[in-house]
């Protein structure tokens, strides 16, 4: 189990803490001039929200750095049901399967509305969720067979 433990926990640094890190760091680093002046004409664009008045920047903003938060949150939480699981053992196959959901999921999203490197991550962390899955029920069925 020991093999598949790194691969998990892998799958879960990728999809949480580094996804999520270079999300929040994209959106916080400083832009070129093009991406200023879409920024600026975002900017433009007022929209009136329950409980707020803001504009169309401010609220991509505010959403990506939440959703920056929340995967290094996910990526987090992961580790820590895996440091928390005896050492001889995986995360539950429920926690298994949602990884392979929810990673293979930002994977598709990733294929077609993103560039290279979140493919790539994505594609990294399913790999790994997936790999773990299948292997652990295979483990698991040689130690019934004996």
């Amino acid at each position: 189990m020991g093999k598949l433990r790194i691969i998990y926990a892998i799958g879960c640094w990728v999809f949480g803490i580094f996804i999520g890190i270079g999300h929040t760091a994209f959106e916080l680093l400083p832009k070129d001039a093009r991406l200023e002046g879409l920024a600026q004409t975002l900017r433009e664009f007022s929209l009136s929200m329950p409980g707020t008045q803001t504009n169309v920047y401010l609220l991509t903003l505010g959403i990506s750095l939440t959703m920056g938060l929340m995967f290094v949150g996910y990526g987090v939480t992961n580790l820590a049901i895996l440091f928390k699981t005896p050492k001889d053992r995986l995360p539950e196959l429920s926690f298994q399967i949602i990884n392979v959901v929810f990673s293979f999921a930002a994977f598709l999203l990733a294929w077609k509305y993103l560039f290279t490197i979140p493919i790539a991550l994505t594609a990294i962390a399913a790999a790994c969720f997936i790999f773990v899955l299948i292997g652990g029920q295979i483990q698991k069925r040689k130690i019934l067979k004996q």
